[in-house]
């Protein structure tokens, strides 16, 4: 719960295992025993799944969307978007608004 609440705010694993009052070492093992994945590929997947819904939402530009995120600017949220799912922002966007009319 904790981490889908401030998935946006760049935490670390150091300071979510400090959040749960463990070693880095010893959150990362039991988080990925747990879950199945590593809490900072998790983190990434919130991210991302947040940034679907945003742009699947008219009105939402991809540079707001970015921002939003956390991320600093758009060529960098792009890049890790297009790593998570082999496809561009605006691919996205043009996928999944029907009446999509992006200028970015």
């Amino acid at each position: 719960g904790y981490m889908g609440l401030h998935c946006t705010e760049n935490l670390s694993v150091e300071e979510l295992a400090a959040w749960a009052g463990v070693h880095r070492s010893h959150f990362t093992r039991a988080f990925t025993r747990r879950y199945g994945i590593s809490p900072s590929r998790y983190m990434q997947q919130l991210i991302m799944e947040k940034a679907t819904r945003l742009l699947s939402a008219e009105g939402t530009s991809i540079t707001q969307t970015a921002l939003s995120l956390g991320y600093s600017d758009l060529f960098t949220f792009s890049r890790a978007f297009t790593r998570y799912f082999g496809m561009t922002p605006s691919t996205f966007v043009k996928a999944n608004r029907p009446s999509s009319r992006t200028s970015e």
